[in-house]
């Protein structure tokens, strides 16, 4: 016996008429959305309208998986995170050197590993978004020398403005966050990428090249030769 089944009977759509909805593009619905270079702009992105709205999303997506990320742990997770120690505590180390020699001595490498260390495991412990690596940079640590010198011009204590620089900068960041100020990232196109990237690389390339000048001023030629030998090494390498 064959039972037929009546068109109006079905509730599955049929592949074509799935296609077609698929293919269908949703309309922009906020002025984000309209005045974006790009349309395929993260949901995430597009804010909540609520006062700290970002944030409980952020936790509240987060918290499902939040056993997970101190239970689930492999002899990927120990390779992964030696690999992430190595590359962040070398470029800690040798970003803190040039604060010391920027700062006179006022901020150094112990300075910069402790900052590395501090601000990491809080972020990763309390944070919603535990994966990103925490670490200075080449912009930073060029702040942090501007700051001793514009502290040396005025006449004040270099470690009273860098307090109150940074508790500036992380009222800007705390009230970014409260009102979801970070979804306005989606209006910059890649171009802006472009340009930070260009200019964290030129910090990195100019501050390598002083340093391998300055060392044939105030150290012996056998050691200027040899960090000159070093540097062609590692351009030839990267």
């Amino acid at each position: 016996m064959i039972t037929t089944l009546e068109p109006d009977s079905i509730t599955k759509d049929s592949p074509a008429d799935s296609n077609n909805v698929g293919n269908l593009e949703r309309k922009p619905q906020t002025w984000l959305e309209r005045s974006a270079p790009t349309t395929n702009i993260p949901k995430n992105l597009l804010g909540t309208g609520r006062f700290c709205g970002g944030i409980m999303r952020d936790y509240k997506e987060r918290l499902p998986y939040l056993k997970s990320d101190f239970t689930d742990v492999s002899w990927k997770t120990l390779s992964a995170a030696i690999f992430m120690f190595c590359a962040t505590v070398v470029s800690t180390v040798a970003l803190g050197d040039v604060a010391y020699r920027e700062t006179e001595g006022m901020v150094g490498i112990t300075e910069y590993l402790m900052l590395q260390g501090i601000s990491g495991t809080f972020h990763s412990l309390f944070s919603a978004c535990p994966l990103p690596i925490l670490r200075p940079t080449g912009p930073v640590t060029a702040f942090v020398g501007d700051l001793y010198g514009l502290s040396a011009w005025i006449g004040v204590d270099y470690y009273s403005l860098l307090s109150w620089v940074g508790f500036w900068v992380g009222t800007f960041l705390i009230l970014i966050a409260m009102f979801d100020l970070s979804r306005y990232i989606a209006l910059c196109t890649r171009f802006l990428h472009d340009i930070y990237a260009l200019f964290v690389c030129t910090i990195y390339i100019e501050d390598g090249i002083i340093g391998t000048l300055e060392r044939f001023e105030n150290v012996d030629w056998s050691e200027a030769f040899f960090a000159g030998y070093l540097a062609m090494f590692c351009i030839f390498f990267s």
